[in-house]
This record gives structure tokens, sequence and C-alpha cells, in this order.
């Protein structure tokens, strides 16, 4: 079978269905630890429910939007970790 997917990368022969904090999880509820957890990104679990409920408040605002401009959330983030 071909794939329409691009080729970057040789794939494991697994497919996650869901996730639960650290733990990802198969269609046949195989249990594994999330340590990849993605390229480039920071590992907050998955289906965290304060997690989901920012996201799903944030999605409905902006996405993303670059570092070029000014992003009050980010600044004020960047303080409190600084003031930590």
């Amino acid at each position: 079978m071909t794939s329409a997917l691009v080729k970057n990368y040789a794939r494991i022969d697994i497919a996650f269905d869901r996730g639960e904090g650290p733990y990802l999880y198969t269609k046949d509820n195989k249990r594994f630890l999330d340590f990849a957890s993605g390229i480039a990104v920071t590992n907050l679990g998955h289906a965290h429910t304060n997690v989901t409920a920012i996201l799903k408040n944030q999605a409905e605002k902006l996405w993303h939007v670059s570092n070029l401009y000014n992003i009050d959330a980010q600044t004020q983030l960047a303080e409190k970790l600084i003031n930590n």
C-alpha cells in the first residue's frame, strides 16, 4: 500500500487511539508511557482537564501568533516564571 504521507521518518508500527495523562493507548487498549511526546514540543500529558479547558478557551480566540508580535499572555507567563 502506498502512503500519502511524506516519509521523513521510519515509522514504528504502532497507532495510538487516545491519551490519558502521561500514557498513550492503542485501539486494543495497550498502554505506553509517552517518553517521546512529539518533536520540539513540551509534553503536557494527554487529556488533562485543566489543560484541555485552557486550550479550548484559547482556540476560540487565537490559535497561533508569531513571536514577531506582542503576545500579552506570553509576556504574563514569562513574568511569572522569572518572579518565582
